[in-house]
Protein backbone atom coordinates (compact mmCIF):
# COMPACT_ATOMS: atom_id res chain seq x y z
CA UNK A 1 0.00 0.00 0.00
CA UNK A 2 1.30 3.46 -0.90
CA UNK A 3 2.10 5.99 1.80
CA UNK A 4 -0.55 8.72 1.61
CA UNK A 5 0.98 12.21 1.65
CA UNK A 6 -0.42 15.71 2.07
CA UNK A 7 1.97 18.39 0.77
CA UNK A 8 1.57 21.80 2.45
CA UNK A 9 3.71 24.58 0.99
CA UNK A 10 2.83 28.09 -0.13
CA UNK A 11 5.12 27.79 -3.17
CA UNK A 12 3.32 25.97 -5.98
CA UNK A 13 6.59 24.98 -7.66
CA UNK A 14 7.74 23.22 -4.48
CA UNK A 15 4.48 21.27 -4.29
CA UNK A 16 4.87 20.26 -7.95
CA UNK A 17 8.52 19.23 -7.43
CA UNK A 18 7.63 17.09 -4.42
CA UNK A 19 4.68 15.49 -6.20
CA UNK A 20 6.84 14.64 -9.23
CA UNK A 21 9.62 13.22 -7.04
CA UNK A 22 7.17 11.00 -5.16
CA UNK A 23 5.46 9.86 -8.35
CA UNK A 24 8.77 9.01 -10.00
CA UNK A 25 10.04 7.18 -6.88
CA UNK A 26 6.85 5.20 -6.34
CA UNK A 27 5.37 4.03 -3.05
CA UNK A 28 3.72 7.38 -2.31
CA UNK A 29 0.34 8.83 -3.15
CA UNK A 30 -0.17 12.60 -2.86
CA UNK A 31 -3.76 12.78 -1.63
CA UNK A 32 -3.92 16.57 -1.26
CA UNK A 33 -1.99 19.82 -1.46
CA UNK A 34 -2.35 22.89 0.76
CA UNK A 35 -1.08 26.46 0.39
CA UNK A 36 -1.15 27.40 4.08
CA UNK A 37 -1.36 25.99 7.58
CA UNK A 38 -5.13 26.36 7.95
CA UNK A 39 -5.76 24.48 4.69
CA UNK A 40 -3.30 21.79 5.80
CA UNK A 41 -5.32 21.25 8.98
CA UNK A 42 -8.62 21.04 7.09
CA UNK A 43 -7.22 18.73 4.41
CA UNK A 44 -5.63 16.47 7.02
CA UNK A 45 -9.03 15.90 8.58
CA UNK A 46 -10.67 15.38 5.20
CA UNK A 47 -8.08 13.21 3.41
CA UNK A 48 -6.51 11.38 6.38
CA UNK A 49 -2.93 11.15 5.04
CA UNK A 50 -0.28 8.98 6.64
CA UNK A 51 2.16 11.89 6.59
CA UNK A 52 2.09 15.66 6.11
CA UNK A 53 5.03 17.41 4.45
CA UNK A 54 4.63 20.79 6.13
CA UNK A 55 6.42 23.98 5.13
CA UNK A 56 7.63 25.97 8.11
CA UNK A 57 7.11 29.48 6.69
CA UNK A 58 3.63 29.94 5.24
CA UNK A 59 1.26 32.91 5.24
CA UNK A 60 -1.46 33.16 7.86
CA UNK A 61 -0.44 30.22 10.00
CA UNK A 62 3.09 28.88 9.96
CA UNK A 63 4.11 25.25 10.29
CA UNK A 64 4.92 25.44 14.00
CA UNK A 65 1.44 26.80 14.75
CA UNK A 66 -0.16 24.14 12.56
CA UNK A 67 1.60 21.06 14.01
CA UNK A 68 -0.55 20.62 17.14
CA UNK A 69 -3.74 21.39 15.22
CA UNK A 70 -2.88 18.84 12.54
CA UNK A 71 -2.33 16.25 15.28
CA UNK A 72 -5.69 17.21 16.76
CA UNK A 73 -7.32 16.72 13.34
CA UNK A 74 -5.66 13.32 12.87
CA UNK A 75 -3.94 11.81 15.90
CA UNK A 76 -0.93 9.71 14.97
CA UNK A 77 -0.26 11.39 11.63
CA UNK A 78 3.43 11.89 10.94
CA UNK A 79 4.60 15.41 10.16
CA UNK A 80 7.83 16.23 8.34
CA UNK A 81 8.63 19.92 8.58
CA UNK A 82 10.29 21.52 5.56
CA UNK A 83 12.31 24.67 6.09
CA UNK A 84 14.26 26.98 3.84
CA UNK A 85 17.02 27.31 6.42
CA UNK A 86 18.93 25.33 9.00
CA UNK A 87 17.97 26.13 12.57
CA UNK A 88 18.70 23.64 15.35
CA UNK A 89 16.48 25.65 17.73
CA UNK A 90 13.48 25.59 15.38
CA UNK A 91 14.10 21.93 14.54
CA UNK A 92 14.07 21.13 18.26
CA UNK A 93 10.86 23.14 18.75
CA UNK A 94 9.18 21.33 15.85
CA UNK A 95 10.11 17.98 17.39
CA UNK A 96 8.84 19.13 20.81
CA UNK A 97 5.52 19.76 19.07
CA UNK A 98 5.65 16.14 17.80
CA UNK A 99 7.01 16.65 14.29
CA UNK A 100 8.62 13.45 13.07
CA UNK A 101 11.49 15.18 11.27
CA UNK A 102 12.87 18.56 10.17
CA UNK A 103 14.32 18.80 6.67
CA UNK A 104 15.95 21.68 4.82
CA UNK A 105 14.29 22.43 1.48
CA UNK A 106 17.68 23.03 -0.12
CA UNK A 107 18.32 19.30 0.07
CA UNK A 108 17.66 17.16 -2.99
CA UNK A 109 14.21 15.59 -3.32
CA UNK A 110 15.96 12.25 -2.67
CA UNK A 111 16.75 13.37 0.90
CA UNK A 112 13.09 14.25 1.45
CA UNK A 113 11.99 10.87 0.04
CA UNK A 114 14.45 9.10 2.34
CA UNK A 115 13.02 11.02 5.32
CA UNK A 116 9.51 9.92 4.30
CA UNK A 117 10.64 6.30 4.14
CA UNK A 118 12.46 6.60 7.50
CA UNK A 119 9.25 7.85 9.08
CA UNK A 120 7.64 4.49 8.28
CA UNK A 121 10.42 2.06 9.16
CA UNK A 122 8.93 1.52 12.61
CA UNK A 123 7.19 -1.89 12.65
CA UNK A 124 4.60 -0.53 15.07
CA UNK A 125 3.09 1.78 12.45
CA UNK A 126 1.19 0.50 9.44
CA UNK A 127 0.40 3.29 6.92
CA UNK A 128 -3.33 3.65 6.81
CA UNK A 129 -3.97 1.93 10.14
CA UNK A 130 -5.41 5.14 11.64
CA UNK A 131 -7.71 5.89 8.71
CA UNK A 132 -11.46 5.44 9.02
Amino acid sequence: MAIRVLVADDVKEMRVLLRLAMTRHGGFEVVAEAEDGQSAIEMTGRHKPDVVLLDLAMPGMDGLEAIPLIHRALPGVRILVLSGFSSPAIAARAKELCATDYIEKGESPTIILQALERAFRSPSKDPGADRD
